[in-house]
């Protein structure tokens, strides 16, 4: 007797989110000197849905702590402009950093609903 399955994905008529992730430090300015500055210790993550072609907010900015900004290391990699700011897509960020990537970081990250038919809420409070 052959037992016959039947595949089932539950998710095939889902939508998958296209996150984007900007990865940020924060651009201060110094009245006295009149000068910008960066203080690289201070990096963010703050992530966007992008599935229709605009940029929606889904998160408040993630400050990493200065050990998870080192480990990271994000001025050796393409991703980042000289303003320290760069945008990438969620799946980037997560296969290009996972090795150096704190345990903190990517639960973080593997919190935010894969499908538009999950979401609870429209925004993920830190």
């Amino acid at each position: 007797m052959v037992n016959l399955m039947i595949s089932r994905n539950k998710n095939k008529h889902k939508t998958i989110i296209d996150y984007d992730v900007n990865v940020y430090v924060l651009e201060e300015y110094n009245h006295d000197t009149r000068e910008s500055y960066w203080d690289p210790a201070k990096w963010y993550l703050h992530v966007y849905d992008y599935n229709d072609g605009q940029q929606e907010e889904v998160s408040r900015p993630y400050l990493l702590t200065k050990e998870e900004a080192f480990a990271m290391n994000f001025l050796e990699h393409d991703d980042i402009d000289d303003g320290m700011d760069g945008w990438m897509s969620m799946d980037h960020l997560m296969e290009e950093y996972k090795d150096v990537m704190s345990d903190r970081i990517r639960e973080y990250l593997e919190g935010f609903p894969k499908y538009k038919e999950d979401i609870r809420l429209l925004t993920v409070y830190n």
